[in-house]
Formats: structure tokens, C-alpha cells, sequence
């Protein structure tokens, strides 16, 4: 049984999680610029690993989207009254978002190598997750099946920070750090791959 959640609650903690997931927009401006600089190519003749490189753009992107969506939360909170629940339970879980959020986008722009494809399809897909798990309409009236919810990592993340916040614990807690783990190792793996990938079709032209 769960204890009825209000509406400013609940949108008011979806909607930072699907802001979250959009993390690397803020990095939209030095990535152009990188590429535009050829700050990539420079750094290859460096002792720089790729790992490196990539860390080193993942980092502060992780920093400063986890700083503004800490000060969003905090004002929520104070502002609007939003109840959180467990507090360690739910920046546990809002910073790894960030993490899988910022990893998914660098992994889009190392494939795509262009920033506006990069946004488009980060919008797209980010917005269809989220229409699935309960951004805009709440979960547990939504028409979709439980099997279709499921496969939306921010329907985990967003019915365990709901519970969380209404009960103080959730048996979806388990699942969506498993789920945003694997993003985040994923992603990166992709990332550096793509990047590889790359330097070999550049070498061979």
C-alpha cells in the first residue's frame, strides 16, 4: 500500500530528473568550441590517455549539472515545500542520474562528432523516457503497461524517489542504481570506442 502523494511533490521531484537527464546541454558551448579549436587533435599529442580526455570532460560536466540541479532541489524544498524523504536515498539516486545523464550525451556527441545532431536525438530520446516513466503524467495512472514502464530507466528512478519521499524507502531503489551504473559503464565504454573508432578512420584517410 502507498500513502497518496500530492501533485506538487510529485512533479516537483520528476521534473528535476528530467532536467537531470539533460545535463550535457551544459556543456554544449565548450564541446563547439573544442571542436572548433581542434583542442581534441592538440591533446593527441600529448601522453593524454583517451579514458583521460574523456574523464576530463565528464568531471566538471558531473560537477556543475549536480551543482545547479543541488541548488533547483534545495529551493524546491525550500520554496515549494517538496518532501524528499530519505535524503541520502535520494541524492544517491539524482546524482547518479546526472552521471548516466552527462555519459549519454558525451557517448551521442563522440558518435555523432556534431553538437545540434547531439541535441536533437538527446531531446528525443530523453523525452520519450521520460513520457513513459512518468514525467508528465503520474505513473500510476498512466496506460502503459508495466512491462513498457519498466524499460525507462527514469520510471525506476522516479517511482523510487516518489515512494521514497512517501514512505521513506522503495523497492525500486535497488533497481535504478543497478540500471544508471550500467548507463553510465555503457556509455563510456561506447564513448571511447567511437572515439577509437574515429582516429582509425581519420589515420586510414
Amino acid at each position: 500500500y502507498m500513502p497518496a502523494i500530492s501533485s506538487k511533490d510529485y512533479y516537483g521531484i520528476t521534473e528535476i530528473i528530467y532536467f537531470a537527464c539533460m545535463g550535457i546541454i551544459c556543456m554544449a558551448g565548450v564541446l563547439a568550441s573544442e571542436k572548433k579549436n581542434g583542442i581534441g587533435i592538440k591533446f593527441k599529442v600529448t601522453a593524454v590517455t583517451d579514458l583521460q580526455f574523456y574523464i576530463a570532460k565528464w568531471l566538471p560536466a558531473v560537477v556543475v549539472v549536480a551543482a545547479g540541479i543541488g541548488i533547483s532541489s534545495v529551493l524546491s524544498a525550500i520554496v515549494y515545500g517538496i518532501h524528499w524523504g530519505n535524503l541520502f536515498i535520494s541524492m544517491l539516486l539524482v546524482l547518479l542520474v546526472i552521471m548516466a545523464g552527462v555519459s549519454y550525451g558525451l557517448m551521442l556527441y563522440a558518435i555523432s562528432g556534431n553538437m545540434a545532431v547531439t541535441v536533437i536525438v538527446l531531446f528525443s530520446s530523453v523525452f520519450f523516457m521520460a513520457f513513459l516513466g512518468g514525467c508528465f503524467e503520474t505513473y500510476m495512472y498512466s496506460g502503459f503497461s508495466e512491462d513498457l514502464k519498466n524499460i525507462s530507466p527514469v520510471y525506476h528512478v522516479n517511482r523510487a524517489l516518489v515512494e521514497n519521499s512517501c514512505m521513506g524507502h522503495s523497492g525500486y531503489t535497488l533497481s535504478s542504481i543497478l540500471y544508471l551504473l550500467v548507463i553510465s559503464a555503457a556509455c563510456t565504454c561506447a564513448a571511447l570506442l567511437a572515439g577509437l573508432a574515429g582516429k582509425r578512420g581519420r589515420k586510414r584517410g
